[in-house]
């Protein structure tokens, strides 16, 4: 069996220099201890042995944030409109990946709810 030259790290093409690296018997590790948006992207792992052979792994690491809404709303969820009056219902959300926002009116059957169902 061979043994190895160098393993090489690599994040979006760039020589990986932070984080904790650990080499037993031919493993190599990577740890991150807090993953940051910035440290989203392709990780390439390439290993080099005594004969020059190169072999390369890829990851993707992607970070995902779940869904939380951007404003407060009232505590009771309630609000007065006089009838025939225009009403503007405001809901916005953020997250990775980005959330898909639907209405949904309590009319609605369970059952006709795809069919009216209003995504932005």
């Amino acid at each position: 069996m061979l043994g190895l030259l160098g393993i090489k790290k690599f994040h979006n093409n760039d020589n990986v220099n932070e984080g904790s690296f650990a080499n037993l018997s031919g493993i190599a590790l990577m740890r991150i201890d807090r993953f940051k948006t910035e440290n989203q992207g392709i990780y390439l792992c390439n290993v080099i042995d005594d004969d020059n052979n190169n072999i390369s792994c890829k990851f993707i690491a992607r970070i995902v944030i779940p869904p939380n809404f951007m404003h407060s709303f009232t505590s009771s969820g309630e609000i007065c409109v006089l009838r025939k009056q225009k009403v503007i219902f405001s809901c916005q959300a953020k997250g990775i990946p980005q959330p898909t926002i639907s209405w949904y009116s309590q009319e609605i059957n369970k059952n006709e709810s795809e069919k009216n169902l209003t995504s932005l």
